[in-house]
């Protein structure tokens, strides 16, 4: 005779460690993708940079020179933007509103855009230049690739 009173399902033992072995797994997985968030936005980065290199050439070609006398990113921004040159926006960093740099020479003839990458071993193409800072508050003074300091280290920057 059959018994009627036999359950089917799995206990709490089973369950409780199910949900253990995928919250395991799911941490695994978020620690690996760490260096591809921070390369993302070392690539959002520089691409920033570059759109903003578009943006002071626009300038250059209406005034004659780079924006001198700007000493913040804002004020760097909010040059850009009332130029009339169709800038509508000058884009800040993907982490907590960070900024980038920029220098010119008194003139407006060269200028440095720069920016500190989160990941050392973001492969970066094209004529730039990677090295550190070259200034206590990170402000870039324009002498070259001089302006961007020594060859090594996180500080990414554009010379002209």
């Amino acid at each position: 005779m059959k018994n009627i009173f036999t359950k089917k399902g799995f206990t709490l033992i089973e369950i409780l460690i199910v949900v253990a072995i995928i919250g395991i797994l799911s941490s695994v997985v978020v620690v690996g993708l760490g260096p591809a968030q921070r390369k993302g936005r070392d690539s959002r980065r520089l691409s920033d940079l570059r759109s903003v290199q578009t943006a002071l050439e626009l300038y250059y070609g209406k005034e004659g020179h780079y924006p001198t006398g700007v000493t913040t990113w804002e004020l760097f921004s909010a040059t850009l933007t009332n130029a009339d040159i169709g800038v509508k926006q000058v884009p800040v960093g993907p982490s907590n509103n960070e900024t980038y740099f920029y220098g010119t020479d008194s003139a407006g003839s060269t200028y440095v855009l720069g920016t500190v990458l989160e990941e050392p071993s973001t492969i970066v193409m094209g004529s730039s230049y990677k090295g550190i800072p070259p200034s206590e508050d990170g402000t870039p003074i324009p002498t070259g690739k001089a302006a961007c300091g020594e060859p090594d280290g996180n500080f990414y920057c554009l010379t002209l």
